[in-house]
């Protein structure tokens, strides 16, 4: 039906095994995935491209919990969004690390559907930074599928609400239509065919209209007119984008700089009402970003993504050091 974003293939170790390289799993207690899954597909074909065997792990439904329940484990594959619950929790304790690959490009070339992406220093953590530098890591598209038969009506409001509701507000890795048509290089649904592109049959009203020869000066008069008019029209959009993008772009400049600055007080700050003020002024800027930054180009860029997660990890400390000093406040109490 259509692509909804990039899937990160990740390779989190725990630190202190001495796992610096991938020939470094060589051996060692890995989660590879449920049988029959992305991830274990991913981590199957990276362990026979670099030739490496590891020791066998039982999985189940909650497989990768159990890099946190059970230190037998070395490590973990994991693909997913960047935004991931379970990994953002797991990386932002700082006992585990995500291992680079080694010459990732020679492993596209085998498998060309893969990209090369990166994690950005900073995404699971700012004190200290979590990773503390980019992490180039593989990247493969995330598509939303149904059957050939499925009806026109599940499958266009299907994207309707990806594309027309506010599901790219609650998820900003999900890419923009424009993006998705762009992408798109499999076999398409119907509905979902004429959803991306609603005028691909006028080829059969042009034919139509050529065979009418009477008529053919002036098809040719009002298609030079459409022709025009719509450059025309692009046009004036194009700026007004470029524009617009512009604004939203320098409006995100000031809203980083806010959230540095709210980031440094609330740090050294020990006054619990004052703490209190600061996780809603961030709160502000979280839901100020939400609203505001609309175009798909700025939503789909990275730098909104690491501000996104930037502003929510603020808001988590802040809530964090309230309860800490809250419980301080209750022991003098007593």
């Amino acid at each position: 039906m259509t692509p909804l974003y990039d899937e990160v293939v990740q390779i989190i170790v725990r630190n202190g095994r001495g796992i610096r390289t991938i020939q470094d799993l060589e051996g060692r207690r890995v989660l590879l995935g449920p049988d029959g899954s992305g991830t274990r597909t991913d981590a199957t074909r990276i362990l026979q491209t670099y030739n490496i065997t590891t020791a066998p792990v039982t999985t189940g439904p909650y497989w990768f919990q159990r890099l946190e329940t059970d230190r037998t484990v070395d490590a973990a594959f994991i693909t997913s969004g960047y935004l991931n619950p379970d990994v953002q929790r797991i990386m932002s304790t700082g006992r585990y690390s995500l291992l680079e690959l080694l010459h990732p490009q020679a492993f596209i070339v085998r498998y060309p559907f893969y990209k090369l992406g990166a994690v950005p220093a900073g995404l699971y953590g700012s004190k200290p930074s979590i990773p503390a530098a980019d992490v180039p890591v593989l990247t493969v598209r995330c598509y939303l599928s149904t059957q050939s038969d499925a009806s026109d009506a599940i499958v266009t409001a299907s994207l309707n609400a990806i594309y027309n509701g506010n599901l790219r507000h609650e998820i900003p890795v999900v890419i923009s239509r424009g993006e998705a048509k762009d992408w798109l290089d499999e076999p398409e649904h119907p509905a979902a065919q004429h959803f991306f592109d609603p005028y691909s049959n006028i080829g059969l009203l042009s034919n139509v209209l050529q065979a009418l020869s009477s008529l053919k000066e002036l098809l040719v008069a009002l298609a030079t007119l459409v022709y025009v008019s719509y450059r025309l029209v692009r046009n004036r959009r194009a700026a007004a984008e470029e524009e617009e993008l512009r604004r939203q772009k320098e409006h995100l400049d000031t809203l980083i700089e806010a959230t540095v600055k709210l980031d440094t007080k609330q740090s050294e700050c020990v006054d619990i009402e004052l703490l209190e003020a600061y996780r809603g002024e961030a709160q502000v800027l979280k839901n100020t970003a939400l609203h505001d930054f609309t175009h798909e180009t700025l939503r789909s860029n990275q730098l909104f993504t690491v501000y996104f997660l930037q502003v929510t990890h603020l808001i988590e400390s802040i809530e964090t050091r309230i309860a800490r000093l809250s419980n301080v406040d209750t022991r003098v109490a007593r």
